[in-house]
């Protein structure tokens, strides 16, 4: 397995968390992870292969590094996420929110309130 040194240095804890894991892996693999997984139960593999099913998910070097962590222990993978992502996904490809609402089975104010939420956070990025 692929040493990951820096892993040492991150306050974790010992059992998989949205925290935890956004910073061991990142908010965009942890959001692919949910759009993929989201609402099941998972084993964390102890030696992730190119072609298992999370490394095809949020790539290789990020299941090692859950691996590395966490491997073995389960990981009730969250909706939210992968929610809110698909939503974002969907609005930048031009759909509107009633498309949005038919396509995720979701109601059109959740779906306002994340792409509202999504466009307070770009405006203040910029300042």
């Amino acid at each position: 397995m692929t040493d990951f040194a820096d892993i040492e240095e991150l306050d974790l804890p010992d059992n998989p968390t949205i925290e935890g894991l956004t910073m061991l892996i990142g908010e965009e693999a942890l959001a692919q992870l949910s759009i993929d997984f989201g609402g099941s139960r998972m084993t964390i593999p102890l030696k992730p292969g190119e072609h298992s099913p999370i490394a095809h998910s949020i790539g290789l070097r990020n299941a090692q590094r859950l691996s590395a962590v966490w491997g073995g222990l389960q990981l009730e993978v969250p909706l939210a996420l992968g929610r809110k992502e698909r939503i974002l996904r969907l609005h930048a490809q031009g759909m509107n929110n009633n498309q949005i609402a038919r396509v995720t089975n979701l109601s059109r104010p959740y779906i306002r309130s994340v792409i509202n939420a999504a466009a307070e956070n770009d405006q203040l990025d910029l300042l």
